[in-house]
């Protein structure tokens, strides 16, 4: 029985105090528990096993991010890495920026920037990721690297991603400061050959 037409025969039985309807609720429970109950037992085997054992690039996905929530941060990055092996964009995408964000906090930046990098090289990333990528290079190379060059256009090509009006005020911002480093003429009046390179 599907889920959403529960409470229609719950309130059915509040209404006419006819018990039957509810056998087919009864029935989707408690196959519910028996899902839970085999999920739980799989993700546990999992975590003991290691992010070698997921089947599949979503199970080390979400391998990954229940070590990171305990706080074990090399076997979330491996399993991370394992999910960034996916045949599909998205799913490596989600990988990469999930092995990205940890290793940034990890304070790991040249392995940051590299999955970074990785996801603007994928076909079919979800734009949301991608500006997200764009805008961790542009930090990257101006705070770390400090080539200015490669930081101002990497924010040059966020600003042509559809972002919210203060995502993009941020961005320009980014801009008049590297243009204000590199003492050169503003940001948007220069030619637009120079705005997709991934190399620094």
């Amino acid at each position: 029985m599907p889920g959403f037409e529960i409470p229609s025969r719950y309130f059915r039985y509040v209404r006419s105090g006819d018990a039957r309807p509810l056998e087919a609720v009864l029935e989707h429970n408690r196959l519910d528990i028996l899902s839970l109950a085999m999920f739980t037992a799989r993700a546990s085997q999992l975590l003991d096993d290691g992010p070698a054992e997921a089947l599949t690039a979503r199970e080390a996905l979400g391998m990954g991010r229940l070590y990171e929530r305990a706080g074990m941060a090399n076997e979330a990055l491996e399993a991370f890495a394992r999910a960034a092996q996916a045949d599909g964009d998205i799913t490596r995408a989600e990988a990469l920026r999930a092995h990205a964000t940890l290793c940034r906090r990890l304070r790991r930046h040249e392995a940051a920037a590299f999955s970074w990098r990785r996801i603007l090289e994928l076909c079919a990333c979800p734009a949301a990721i991608a500006r997200e990528a764009t805008e961790a290079l542009a930090v990257h190379h101006e705070h770390r690297v400090r080539d200015l060059n490669a930081a101002r256009a990497f924010a040059l090509r966020s600003l042509h991603q559809q972002a919210t009006s203060a995502r993009q005020q941020a961005v320009l911002y980014r801009l008049a400061r590297l243009d204000r480093k590199m003492g050169s003429q503003p940001a948007i009046d220069r030619p637009s050959q120079s705005l997709f390179p991934l190399e620094s």
